[in-house]
């Protein structure tokens, strides 16, 4: 080793455990750059600490222990003893159970090399004690590889608060006299703030850096985290104030959002469980920082957080538990509201007055909601054991008034362990602002299999109302007990029900159980599951599969098909399919489904995805025809061809280029790179398409230079046959003669799946606009979850279920989409294409990200306002000319080698070989 190591790692040996200190120093040794020392900063004080040092150091000559003999400044002085030993040019700070990847060092030390940066950054994984999963909290800044000149341009660092995942030049430390605040007990954050605002140039990484195994944000000590919190909201402020103090002041509001989502709303989650005492010592803490806060900017925030806020400084403390209890609920709730003028607020107001902005909830629409989903609250009030089996009393909240003054009858739901719906009559009696109820459970009464009982529900509580009817389910109380309630019953005795309360939603469970079920039927359950358990499970299908490779002969004639991972009857492989079946090719032909197969045309072959039957295929099966990627844990025989399709363009990051496959995920790639190794042949629309996918994939087969099969009718949309879809279609949308119809197909955003974030424009100032001219076909992408508000009926029709979006395509007049491949497809029709990209630079930089600069190549415009919009559809025809250059470019781009005989052009090439066996 040489004299000057290239690294030093401090390492801070800080309130821990000598098995945590010895496994984070071996990661550290581990690197794959070896030229480094490990500067190890502990308590002097700490014998045992001193001793296992003692073993590392002469084990590892690279292991420098540095005691640290001051009873003052904790983790700031252990690391300043710890620098003023460094004598490397890079240095950089680990805490313990914050564990490097392999390459960490070498490549942000090659970073700073070839860029001349004043320190390199890349990601922070989280992985919790008792979770496997890693989280990246950070993963949104850390899309690309780039360097920035300055952090005004780009504002979002800043809210990157970690030191592990950077590497410092020392002399960039010394010239700015960088050091960490000892009056703060966590100091990183100030140390990032200022290290990014006296940067001259950044390096950034795209992949993670450093694994933190220890519970960091929240963690319970000191007072259940209250003085850990106190001192991350210490950092925060001298944060803010430094940036102040700099000038910087505008560039305060990202990290104020930064703090109440990543800090303060897991304090708030928290706080439901709590005495009143935390509660109160909790708003003491926050009480300066929340005042201080800009109104513009808490309104902005999502609704429960801005609630929560609102009531914490207040120091309404029974309303603020209350709404805490609610920010995981997706709808809430709320116990009582008040409606003004047409708005609707949280709590209690006088009617005549104001209420304050942060408590409207107007956008939740309950005063807009049918009976069948109306705003009806059950809360739990005591659960209670009686002589007939569990009593339990029921408190309703009916904060509109949509419930009769005298009360309503209803019932309990609850699924019975032995399968069926078990009802239990129920009276609701006025008592003040609530209702109340009581209801008693017996299991030895509910509906069960002579197989005994096992089963956790749901209760839900259904009301009748003049023939129409309301559920909902009943909800735990604050602190819920849990009950195990013992009941009898001659020919089940010793039933056992248990009431516990859902992490998340407050839900309430109830778990059934009978402890003295025959002994025979104990065995022969325990015997089923036990065969089940081993013959049917995900390995041993695998391994049935493998079987069948190794010695059962290969099908010539068996071709295996599935689309979009086995969800739907679409895309290429359909109009290969159909294709085959209209050349009448003589081969066996087995599609794959994974939920609804009465998608499929009669007399078409399925097999279940992942079941027995669909290993037999695709084990025995001569040609795969695909449009996503099957599991890589399927190896291809030699063989057989395998012909994937794609589902899509190459506009956004695909492959190796994905933020979850970029860098040091030496796994993840390797996987990767076996799926591709498997396939044979791809079909291609353009030439750039090739480039880039040949590029993001790793792929070096054949390619069919065909054109996409499912755009053969797009190409041919003015024939008759398309023209009758056509009609058919826009008929089913309710389109009126002269109404057109607009296709809006926006994609998925990674950072919200299922949260319906993709859904951008503001379709109410849309309908206003244009509700008697246009209708809005809405097509979500399937991991996105949208509910279509009731208001909207008549001028949007929610079409995401809709099986083949080709038909879609030819009943429209025009397509709304942002970053969706569907346009390259629609182009196929020439007709107009508009784009929605209201977040263009977030989804670049933060979300999936793009092969291409989208201004460069958009067909249309790029439009970042609902009014553009509705003015750019207002005169269609005017939009379409300014743009009419743009999108031939776009279509001689990208469907060059679209002809409209793709799917006969792709048959005659890939089975070629069994053109031969044509009857």
């Amino acid at each position: 080793m040489n004299t000057r190591p290239d690294v030093d790692v401090v390492v801070t040996a800080f309130d821990c455990t000598e098995t945590a200190l010895v496994e984070t120093v071996r990661h550290v040794l581990d690197q794959s750059l070896n030229n480094l020392r490990v500067l190890v900063a502990f308590d002097g004080k700490d014998g045992q600490l001193a001793e296992a040092l003692a073993r590392l150091a002469g084990g590892d000559p690279r292991v420098v222990p540095v005691p640290y003999l001051s009873d003052q400044a904790g983790l700031s002085g252990m690391r300043e003893a710890a620098l003023n030993v460094s004598v490397a040019p890079a240095v950089m700070f680990v805490n313990v159970l914050s564990l490097l990847y392999m390459h960490a060092c070498k490549s942000l030390l090659l970073e700073i090399e070839e860029t001349g940066a004043d320190f390199a950054v890349g990601q922070v994984g989280r992985c919790p004690p008792r979770r496997k999963k890693i989280r990246y909290p950070s993963a949104r800044l850390f899309c690309d590889r780039m360097t920035i000149d300055g952090v005004e341009r780009k504002p979002a660092f800043l809210t990157d608060g970690f030191v592990e995942n950077k590497l410092f030049r020392r002399d960039f430390i010394n010239e700015h006299q960088l050091t960490f605040d000892r009056a703060l007990r966590e100091p990183d954050r100030l140390f990032a703030v200022e290290a990014y605002l006296a940067s001259k140039r950044v390096a950034v990484v795209p992949w993670p850096v450093v694994r933190q195994t220890a519970e960091i944000a929240g963690a319970k000590t000191g007072r259940n985290g209250l003085d850990a919190f106190a001192a991350r909201l210490a950092a925060e402020r001298r944060a803010m104030a430094f940036l102040r103090g700099e000038g910087l002041g505008r560039l305060e509001p990202r990290l104020i959002r930064r703090f109440l989502r990543a800090e303060l709303a897991p304090m708030l989650r928290r706080l439901p469980g709590q005495s009143g005492e935390w509660v109160t010592e909790l708003q003491q803490i926050t009480g300066d920082y929340l005042d201080g806060l800009p109104k513009k900017m808490v309104l902005r925030l999502p609704m429960m957080l801005r609630i929560c806020l609102h009531l914490l400084r207040e120091g309404q403390v029974e309303e603020i538990r209350e709404a805490a209890r609610l920010l995981r609920v997706s709808s809430p709730i709320p116990r009582r509201v008040t409606k003004i003028g047409d708005r609707v607020y949280w709590g209690v107001h006088d009617p005549a007055g104001d209420a304050p902005a942060e408590l409207d909830i107007s956008s939740l629409e309950l005063d807009r909601r049918p009976f069948s989903r109306a705003a009806i609250r059950h809360e739990i009030e005591s659960v209670e054991p009686g002589d007939r089996g569990v009593r339990i009393r029921v408190r309703t909240y009916d904060p509109l008034g949509v419930l009769p003054a005298k009360g309503a009858s209803g019932a309990v739901e609850i699924r019975a362990p032995g399968g069926g719906l078990w009802r239990v009559p129920i009276t609701l009696r006025p008592a003040g602002e609530h209702f109340w109820s009581e209801f008693t459970l017996n299991p030895g009464n509910a509906p069960r299999s002579l197989r005994g009982i096992n089963r956790t529900t749901g209760i839900r509580l259904l009301i009748q109302k003049k023939g129409d009817s309301h559920q909902a389910p009943l909800v735990a109380p604050e602190r819920p007990p849990v009950r195990r309630v013992v009941c009898s019953r001659r020919l089940l005795p010793d039933a056992v029900v248990t009431l516990t309360r859902m992490t998340t939603t407050n839900k309430v469970e109830i778990t059934w159980t009978s402890r003295k079920i025959t002994h025979a039927s104990r065995r022969w359950k325990k015997l089923r599951t036990d065969l089940v358990g081993r013959v049917s499970n995900g390995k041993s299908r695998l391994g049935f599969y493998r079987i069948v490779m190794r010695f059962v002969p290969r099908s010539r004639k068996l071709v295996l098909f599935e689309s979009s991972e086995g969800r739907a009857y679409t895309g290429n492989p359909r109009y290969i399919y159909e294709e085959v079946i209209r050349q009448r090719i003589r081969v066996r032909c087995v599609w794959s489904y994974s939920s609804n197969r009465s998608q499929f045309p009669p007399g078409t072959r399925v097999v279940k995805r992942g079941g027995w039957r669909f290993m037999w295929s695709l084990a025995r099966a001569g040609y795969w025809v695909e449009s996503h990627n099957l599991p890589y844990c399927y190896e291809k025989r030699r063989g057989t061809r395998y012909l994937q399709t794609w589902h899509g363009q190459t506009l956004k990051t695909i492959g190796l280029n994905t933020p979850g496959l970029r860098g040091d995920q030496w796994p993840e790639r390797h996987r990767w790179q076996r799926s591709v190794d498997r396939w044979t042949t791809i079909v291609a629309p353009c030439e750039e398409y090739e480039r880039v996918f040949r590029a993001s994939t790793g792929f070096s087969g054949d390619v069919l230079r065909t054109g996409y099969p499912r755009n053969d009718v797009l190409v041919r949309c003015a024939e008759p046959e398309q023209l009758a879809v056509a009609k058919e279609v826009r008929a089913k949308l309710g389109a009126l003669p002269g109404q057109r119809v607009l296709l809006y197909a926006p994609t998925f955003r990674d950072r919200t799946r299922g949260a319906g974030t993709s859904v951008r424009v503001d379709l109410d100032q849309l309908s206003a606009r244009l509700g008697d001219d246009w209708i809005i076909a809405l097509r979500v992408h399937p991991y996105t979850r949208y509910q279509l508000p009731p208001r909207l009926r008549g001028f949007v029709e929610d079409v995401t279920a809709y099986p083949e979006i080709n038909d879609l395509i030819l009943a429209s007049d025009a397509l709304l989409t942002d970053y969706s491949s569907v346009m390259f497809d629609y182009a196929n029709t020439g007709k107009p294409i508009l784009l929605f990209t209201d977040d263009y630079h977030e989804y670049v930089q933060n979300e999936r990200g793009l092969n291409h600069h989208l201004p460069d190549i958009a067909p249309g415009p790029m439009l970042t306002e609902t009014s553009e919009l509705a003015d750019a559809l207002a005169d269609l025809p005017a939009t379409a000319a300014r743009y009419a250059e743009a999108y031939e470019r776009f279509r001689g781009t990208w469907c060059s080698w679209e002809g409209g005989g793709a799917a006969k052009a792709v048959v005659d090439v890939f089975f070629s070989d069994l053109k031969n066996l044509k009857g």
